[in-house]
């Protein structure tokens, strides 16, 4: 879902994430195999997807409890900016993003005899 709304943004805006990201998770997060890698928030597809059409501009480490991870792993706010222009739509997604043609005007009448 996350990857098919991320492919959805059009425009040239900034991607705002907040949470956990390959290679900086948190604590909880490095205990479980399904999550050691890339977090409890986003899964690899979509980190992925951001990684390939997004350039990070900016990562701010976010308030955490005392004690609690390091501000180089957790939840970190991240800013990410489009690398270039949203890829076209796919052939299959194209006839649905299209507007649809206008009807062909009237034939005209026929003479008056």
């Amino acid at each position: 879902m996350g990857v098919r709304a991320l492919r959805a943004m059009t425009g040239r805006g900034a991607l705002l994430y907040v949470g956990e990201w390959r290679g900086a998770v948190g604590v909880l997060s490095s205990l479980a195999p399904s999550t050691a890698d890339h977090g409890m928030v986003a899964g690899p597809q979509l980190q992925a997807e951001v990684e390939r059409h997004w350039r990070l501009a900016e990562s701010v480490a976010l308030p955490r409890w005392p004690g609690v991870g390091s501000p180089q792993a957790g939840h970190r706010l991240y800013v990410f900016t489009r690398r270039q222009p949203p890829p076209e739509p796919a052939e299959e997604d194209a006839d649905a993003a299209a507007p649809a043609a206008p009807p062909p005007p009237p034939p005209p009448p026929p003479p008056l005899a």
